[in-house]
Formats: structure tokens, sequence, C-alpha cells
């Protein structure tokens, strides 16, 4: 998912238990990461920009995590 090149923030739990997600473009001009936005999703990789100043707690904390079986 690419995110619009018009957010300065994302706010807290935006995307929490979002599990649809896989991978998360988050463009330049974003400051801000609050607590939780990103919490227990299932993706695999973030892309950050050079604009980023703060993170919040828990912001992408247990991400990643894909409950897979082999076939």
């Amino acid at each position: 998912m690419k995110l619009s090149s018009a957010l300065t923030s994302i706010e807290a739990e935006t995307f929490s238990l979002c599990h649809s997600l896989s991978r998360v473009i988050i463009p330049e001009g974003v400051v801000r990461i609050e607590d939780k936005a990103f919490d227990r999703c299932e993706m695999y990789e973030v892309s950050l920009p050079s604009t980023l100043q703060y993170i919040g707690h828990d912001a992408l904390s247990r991400i990643g995590y894909r409950n897979s079986s082999p076939i």
C-alpha cells in the first residue's frame, strides 16, 4: 500500500491489527508515526521516509507475523 503524499503524520492505531497489509510505503513529508500505528500488522516490508522525525511507542511492534503452513 502506498500512502497519500499529502500525509504528514499517521495517527495512533490507524492500521493496528490490519492483517491485509503486506507492504507499506510511507511517503516523504510524513514526520510522525504515532503510538501503535502499525501494531501487529502482518506486513513484511516498510519503507520509511527521510523526513520522519518521530516514531511512537510500539508504532511498528510485532509486525511481520504470518501464520502459514506448508502445503
